[in-house]
């Protein structure tokens, strides 16, 4: 678990998941350090599912929903497959009704829901690996484009 001293946003990595706790109040500088924690914890390797758990968040208006909806962007540049737990049916009622495009959301119930579409997220991905070993492809590695990889 890690907790930067200055922030209330907590990182957790359960296998090959990294859940990121948020705190009530979805403050400006909040928002960044939810941003800052899950790079770097992507950027250690490992996560294919990144879980943004809200429960505890009170309100969340269009720019906060905007700022998460870019955190949730960027971890999914990074390979992994973001999932919204937590959020409150106030919350939920407000967005629809607000108009906002909320369908690049991945949202879940609660944390037990999203462990286990990560456990099933992260199964396929296992058995698509396993797959693609076996008919004598090789998955990228990251060394060097794999057009030139592919091409020599």
């Amino acid at each position: 678990m890690t907790r930067d001293s200055d922030t209330p946003v907590i990182a957790t990595r359960v296998r090959r998941c990294l859940i990121i706790t948020l705190p009530a109040d979805l403050l400006p500088e909040v928002i960044d350090a939810a941003r800052n924690v899950t790079l770097e914890g992507l950027q250690g390797g490992g996560a294919q599912v990144v879980v943004f758990e809200l429960s505890a968040v009170q309100v969340m208006d269009r720019e906060d929903f905007e700022s998460m909806q870019a955190v949730a962007a960027m971890a999914q540049l990074l390979g992994a497959r973001p999932l919204w737990v937590g959020l409150r049916a106030g919350i939920v009622m407000h967005l629809v009704e607000s108009d906002i495009d909320t369908s690049e959301v991945e949202a879940v119930r609660d944390l037990e829901e999203a462990l286990a579409r990560a456990e099933a997220h992260q199964a396929a991905q296992d058995d698509a690996d396993e797959d693609e070993a076996d008919d004598g492809t090789e998955a990228w590695s990251g060394d060097g484009p794999p057009l030139e990889r592919a091409a020599a």
